[in-house]
């Protein structure tokens, strides 16, 4: 197996690997006791060797097929990778691989949930041109590719499916705890217009907890601001501290006459004078948001 300038495909950006060296010196039974020995060699070499997967899958298809302790297969490890032509020719070879789940059995997921918690608008693309049907599979927990888009924050995956009038219907699916994408959305405190303003998204739908994406964006909303007040309270603490200790050291230091002491009285001032500003700068911030409301 050679790639165009005639080289050993099985040696990946030139280190030799254990399949590398029977193969390159013709030790056709080493490398067969090799492949054998491991439960699933291809996705080994595929984590460190993306270029192996290509000549050992061609080598023994059925190999794709394979869990590793972590319950994937060679597809889902070539969807993580973004090996849109392994993927390519895998699922030309056998389109059922796409739904096979990748994980534990009370934790799993499909390969068009690690492509969109990866954030590849093509290798979604790639998955739907052979498998169009894909993209309604759920995860363990009842979640869609839209969930887990924008679970991860990836705002390309959630236009992209958007876009895609056969996924309309992912928008207001819930999942198990039925939180709807838009759950996800207003917990994240992610702003995307084509999700909060399209036709399917119910922002009054309600969660087991039963809370709406809106009361969700609030209760988010108002922790915010709890944490800017206390953040306000404590420089305002500080700086009023470093008045007092300003103050206590100017006095001495003009009794006493001393540079090094007059010196840190300017450093505290102007110590207290920045933590001042802090504090009405965060003191600004939370009265313009004070009034928001919406999602």
């Amino acid at each position: 197996m050679t790639d165009a300038s005639g080289d050993t495909a099985l040696a990946a950006q030139g280190r030799e690997t254990p399949l590398y060296l029977p193969a390159e010196s013709g030790f056709h039974d080493a490398l067969i006791n090799i492949l054998e020995s491991c439960k699933n060699q291809l996705m080994l070499q595929l984590l460190t060797h993306p270029n192996c997967i290509r000549s050992l899958w061609r080598w023994n298809k059925p190999l794709c097929e394979e869990l590793d302790l972590w319950g994937w297969n060679s597809l889902h490890y070539a969807v993580k990778l973004g090996l849109e032509d392994v993927v390519s020719e895998i699922l030309a070879w056998k389109k059922s691989l796409v739904y096979l789940p990748a994980g534990s059995e009370n934790d799993w997921k499909t390969a068009i949930h690690i492509a969109a918690s990866e954030g590849d608008v093509n290798m979604i693309n790639e998955l739907l041109n052979h498998c169009p049907d894909c993209w309604d599979t759920l995860n363990s927990n009842n979640q869609n590719a839209l969930h887990v888009a924008v679970l991860h924050n990836k705002d390309k995956v959630v236009r992209f499916l958007l876009d895609s009038d056969r996924c309309d219907s992912l928008v207001d699916e819930p999942d198990s705890d039925d939180n709807t994408p838009l759950h996800f959305l207003a917990a994240s405190g992610n702003r995307l217009p084509e999700l909060i303003n399209h036709p399917r998204a119910k922002k009054m739908s309600f969660n087991k907890q039963n809370q709406t994406p809106l009361d969700i964006a609030l209760s988010c909303t108002t922790t915010k601001k709890k944490k800017f007040y206390d953040l306000a309270g404590i420089c305002l603490c500080l700086s009023t501290l470093a008045v007092v200790i300003a103050f206590a050291t100017g006095m001495f230091s003009t009794l006493s006459h001393s540079l090094g002491l007059a010196i840190t009285f300017s450093s505290i001032g102007c110590l207290s004078i920045l933590l001042y500003f802090i504090t009405f700068t965060i003191g600004c911030y939370l009265y313009s948001k004070e009034n928001v409301t919406e999602i």
